[in-house]
């Protein structure tokens, strides 16, 4: 008889732990609440929607603590996809006297309650991407992200700084560790919505 139990044991706790599960999970039309929810675009979709238009930006870029600068230039358009839950921006332009294009995808993730942000261009074939908040009151951004430093192929930890001065002027700052690990502001980028 406690042969019969120990290898029935399990089976019967087999069972018994997916009925357990169902019982804990809501149920149809609060799983549909919920889902809804997520997938309905809010304030901050709207917030992001701003951006939406043609731009000009200039930027300054800094390889390094004490480095000289290095000015680049171009153009960048925005617009919003799949019913504004996105924001595609598409970058155009001349960066260290070579063509550069560069493409961002970002939005609000209901779930998670922050912004995200993913970016690649063609100085690379990685991928950089950062979360983070939006201060409403003073319209600013805090975004921090990862990729992969080349030199070294160790992920490498950046942070970023969007000021929307007003809906036609915003400023980006970028910050990386510099090699001793403290951190530098590596780039300053000024885009002005074009009239």
């Amino acid at each position: 008889m406690m042969l019969r139990l120990v290898t029935c044991g399990p089976l019967i706790a087999a069972l018994l732990v997916p009925a357990a599960a169902r019982t804990q999970q809501p149920d149809s039309a609060m799983m549909m609440e919920k889902w809804q929810q997520y997938m309905t675009p809010g304030p901050p979709h709207q917030q992001m929607a701003k951006e939406e238009g043609e731009w000009t930006w200039k930027s300054t870029f800094w390889p390094g603590p004490g480095a000289p600068a290095e000015e680049s230039s171009g153009a960048m358009s925005a617009r919003t996809i799949m019913g504004g839950r996105y924001l595609m921006q598409n970058w155009t332009g001349t960066a260290m006297q070579m063509p550069f294009e560069g493409q961002s995808l970002s939005g609000y993730d209901n779930a998670k309650g922050q912004y995200f942000d993913v970016w690649v261009d063609n100085f690379g074939t990685g991928v950089m991407t950062s979360w983070g908040t939006r201060d409403d009151a003073t319209g600013t951004m805090s975004m921090s992200g990862s990729a992969v430093d080349p030199a070294t192929g160790r992920e490498q930890k950046m942070r970023s700084v969007t000021r929307h001065v007003d809906d036609d002027h915003f400023i980006l700052e970028m910050y990386a560790p510099a090699p001793d690990g403290k951190e530098f502001k590596s780039m300053e980028l000024h885009a002005l919505r074009k009239e």
